[in-house]
């Protein structure tokens, strides 16, 4: 091969590789997009990365939906999560072992609406998951429900 290919190659790999990989914690997918809508972004330490359906969520993520957005998300326990426009909500934290189904979950929607339908973590101890606003904790108990944060 030239060395004329072999530049070309790798910097057609570097394009390819998002700027956040580096900073995603590698075999820790913390769940999917699932369905997105309208501009929907995620921003893991300083970066800021545009997601479609089917990109994964890490723990630590802050997904943020713009006027126009939506997305609904599914994280490994099985946990579904639906945020409408104009909503940030940060993975604070996931962790899920799937062998032994524990783990723990602490979501913080920072400002508008979230729908939750708990998954395995907060079926089986709900004292281990949590969704936080700038105004209140609730504890989780298996449940289906809304909460908006101003």
């Amino acid at each position: 091969m030239s060395d004329r290919f072999l530049l070309c190659a790798l910097v057609a790999a570097l394009l390819a590789t998002p700027a956040w990989a580096d900073t995603a914690p590698k075999g820790e997918r913390a769940g999917t997009f699932k369905q997105v809508e309208g501009s929907v972004t995620a921003t893991l330490g300083s970066e800021t990365r545009k997601v479609r359906s089917g990109d994964a969520v890490f723990p630590n993520d802050r997904i943020q939906t713009a006027a126009d957005g939506a997305a609904a998300l599914t994280l490994r326990d099985g946990t579904e999560l639906v945020l409408g426009p104009q909503a940030q909500l940060q993975v604070a934290g996931f962790e899920f072992e799937p062998t032994t189904q524990s783990g723990s979950l602490l979501l913080s929607l920072l400002h508008g609406s979230l729908r939750m339908v708990s998954g395995l973590i907060a079926k089986l101890q709900p004292e281990k998951a949590q969704v936080k606003t700038p105004t209140l904790v609730i504890g989780l108990r298996g449940t289906d429900f809304i909460v908006e944060a101003p």
